[in-house]
């Protein structure tokens, strides 16, 4: 997987910093760039390599579950990935470092529960725009933070009751707010997998490298999927 372009990951992993990564997919072939999947109001990412390439190729999480660090090859012989990878589309997983990124909220965290807390009733009108809070309790507080440490944000008004109504997007314009020092959320998907979400007001804490390419290829009777920079050799 080493080449001319390969000299930012092998400096990202030989520092030790931890490397994130986040996967896109398209209908052309030409190689996107980073902006591309900065439409939203986050930008997901994971330092698990086997979940975002499972995201990418839009197949079950856990497929590739055993692959927490790069691959450059992985065979799916007789496997239904073959049958559930559109090969119609062209996929690509972008290495990501962060520098100097501040503060990641996360419901687990007393202090950050306490943040939380001052966010919506000291430093912002937030409960004045959702006078459903007003009179939240430790109890309740804690209630919420729980749920969002142990479910997606994505469907965190699927509890309306414990969330006192609150969706997922009023939480993102409380904690990206300018009166928060925080720069993302961790979000837990299903046991072992989660992601951080990065706010726009923070993206220029951080970088992207080239992306990967993922092909799928077919050698005599195996197939596989290579990750790099290079085309590798197709036999049909």
């Amino acid at each position: 997987m080493i080449s001319e372009h390969a000299e930012w990951l092998l400096e990202q992993f030989l520092s030790g910093k931890k490397t994130y990564f986040r996967g896109l997919h398209s209908q052309s072939e030409t190689e996107p760039d980073i902006k591309s999947v900065l439409s939203s109001d986050v930008l997901y990412m994971t330092s698990h390599f086997g979940y975002a390439l499972a995201y990418t190729l839009d197949v079950p999480k856990f497929t590739f579950s055993d692959f927490s660090i790069i691959e450059s090859k992985i065979e799916i012989t007789n496997s239904n990935l073959s049958k559930m990878i559109d090969r119609n589309k062209h996929y690509w997983i972008f290495p990501i470092k962060i520098d100097k990124m501040g503060d990641i909220f996360s419901g687990w965290s007393v202090r950050d529960q306490r943040i939380l807390y001052e966010l919506m009733f000291e430093k912002t009108d937030f409960s004045n725009k959702h006078p459903n809070v007003k009179g939240i309790g430790n109890v309740k507080l804690e209630r919420i933070s729980e749920f969002l440490a142990k479910h997606d944000w994505l469907f965190a008004e699927s509890d309306s009751e414990t969330m006192l109504g609150l969706k997922r997007s009023d939480l993102i314009e409380l904690l990206s707010s300018p009166q928060s020092a925080y720069d993302g959320y961790w979000n837990y998907d299903m046991e072992k997998f989660s992601a951080i979400g990065i706010f726009k007001k923070s993206l220029e804490k951080m970088s992207a490298g080239k992306p990967l390419r993922i092909w799928i290829v077919t050698k005599g009777e195996s197939e596989f999927l290579e990750i790099g920079y290079a085309k590798p050799y197709m036999s049909n």
